[in-house]
């Protein structure tokens, strides 16, 4: 098999994840400003401790607020989780090159957001997200075992 179909595959998941990540499906370019940096209120837009939103968002859903508590823990990791199997099938990426990747990918996504004011710059979403990107990862690593161990008994 070649890698012609996952590497379609993977644009099609690169645009989707763009889409729900940077435009956010249903927030369109409404709202972009490119000078955003400039904006006096940019800091209440940036959360640089860790585990504060995550914490904040487990804390909503233990009460019943399941909403964007629960979109954002479960959004996020569902979103990611694929990028990190791509990487290594692929790319054949070492874990700490993917490991790189996705906190240099998830990053860029989270100034890209702030900068342009289609959303915030939030540290919890960079750890979600290098967290399920190298989750994705290690599912990879189990697949290839288990197809090479397959293959060995054929």
């Amino acid at each position: 098999m070649t890698n012609q179909p996952m590497k379609i595959l993977f644009m099609i998941y690169m645009l989707f994840l763009f889409l729900f990540v940077i435009i956010k499906i249903d927030n369109g370019l409404r709202g972009i400003n490119l000078f955003n940096i400039f904006d006096p209120n940019i800091s209440l837009r940036v959360n640089l401790v860790p585990f504060e939103t995550i914490q904040a968002n487990f804390s909503a859903i233990q009460y019943g607020f399941y909403g964007n508590a629960f979109f954002n823990l479960v959004g996020n990791t569902i979103a990611f989780l694929p990028l990190g199997f791509f990487l290594g099938y692929l790319y054949k990426y070492s874990f700490i090159k993917t490991a790189l990747l996705s906190f240099l990918i998830s990053s860029s996504f989270e100034v890209f957001q702030l900068l342009t004011n289609l959303g915030r710059f939030d540290i919890d979403d960079i750890i979600l997200n290098v967290g399920s990107i190298i989750i994705g990862y290690l599912m990879y690593r189990i697949f290839k075992i288990i197809k090479e161990s397959i293959s060995r008994l054929n």
